[in-house]
């Protein structure tokens, strides 16, 4: 089975085009068939320049006052958690060993008080993320910000044929976290202020992810003591998830890196930093783990535009690949034997 390791060199080198850790970086808004051609259908990551500088949101949004002035009357999800890790692998009880997977505790309060809370998120206290997805720009911020961004990004949207399927607003600050996964969306995302770092993996490195099933949990949060607890969902009801923390602790990196051969020992992931006014194509099924750096007033604000994905012969093949069972699973079932045909068929069809 190591045609599954060399598979990751091979991606990287013949389809990517590229043995480094970076992505391409264009000065400019490709035409659309360009984008079609270099990018979406191979499904290559890159990072637009002077896209968005038309968008009085560059200017306004860095400007707390303006929000909060804005959306004054608005009320929208605020996600809470005591660290800044939602939707990430915790410790389901402070003296246990096992994983589950946590969401945030997710509340409904006006934007003036969401936006100060995120200003004033203290780990440990709270962290304090505007994260909601689901489309939640035009459920919950376009009245008041629509015009100062655009509705979709036009070259995008004459390339794939289609208007994003939901646009969605991020508000938060240093300490928010994003652990690795993927979407089965074509992704735009533009950062408008602070800067935002990713880790990258293409599809076919879904086994260096080590992905497992977690019971789901949620935070509760008390505003009368200010604790946190962690409730598991009843009835269980299990997540697959990303088990790698490609930053662990001084104290836990040997031990990870132990646990996780496959991430830390094999090809280096695609690093990229997203400055305010970039916009970053994120291909359908990229796994990506983010960080991000606030600005001057302390916060990161990003939009993203989500583009349905075409479930195509692409698709099929990478729920071939990821149903190989291969060192990262926990048990070792008998493992089928895959003939070289069918192998030099999968690489010519990925590559």
């Amino acid at each position: 089975m190591k045609e599954i390791e060399s598979l990751w060199d091979e991606v990287r080198e013949l389809s990517l085009g590229t043995s480094s850790t970076t992505i391409d970086h264009l000065p400019s808004p490709p035409s659309p068939l360009h984008f079609l051609r270099n990018y979406v259908s191979p499904n290559k990551p890159c990072i637009i320049s002077n896209a968005i500088t038309h968008w009085p949101a560059l200017f306004l949004w860095p400007n707390v006052s303006y929000l909060s002035h804005s959306l004054c009357h608005s009320s929208v999800s605020l996600h809470l958690t005591p660290h800044g890790r939602a939707d990430s692998l915790v410790p389901s009880t402070p003296t246990h060993d096992s994983l589950c997977f946590a969401s945030a505790n997710v509340q409904r309060v006006p934007f003036p008080r969401a936006l100060d809370c995120v200003l004033n998120s203290q780990p440990g206290k709270f962290v304090a993320y505007l994260q909601q997805q689901n489309d939640c720009f035009r459920t919950e911020y376009s009245a008041a910000l629509g015009s100062d961004c655009d509705a979709h990004i036009g070259w995008a949207t004459e390339a794939l044929g289609c208007l994003p399927e939901a646009v969605n607003l991020w508000i938060g600050n240093h300490f928010s976290e994003t652990s690795f996964h993927k979407d089965h969306y074509e992704n735009l995302y533009a950062v408008v202020s602070g800067k935002k770092h990713f880790l990258l993996l293409p599809p076919t490195d879904v086994h260096r992810l080590y992905i497992r099933n977690y019971p789901a949990a949620q935070y509760s949060y008390s505003e009368e003591d200010g604790e946190f607890k962690l409730e598991m969902e009843d009835p269980v009801r299990y997540v697959p998830w990303c088990s790698v923390n490609p930053y662990p602790s001084p104290e836990a990196k040997e031990s990870e890196m132990a646990k996780f051969p496959l991430y830390f020992d094999g090809p280096k992931p695609f690093e990229c930093t997203v400055n305010a006014g970039e916009v970053l194509y994120l291909p359908s099924m990229w796994f990506h783990h983010v960080r991000q750096s606030s600005d001057d007033e302390g916060c990161t604000i990003a939009i993203n535009y989500w583009y349905d994905m075409q479930f195509d012969i692409k698709y099929a093949y990478f729920n071939f690949l990821q149903s190989i069972h291969y060192r990262s699973t926990l048990t070792q079932p008998k493992r089928e034997k895959y003939s070289g045909c069918c192998w030099s068929l999968l690489f010519f069809l990925i590559l």
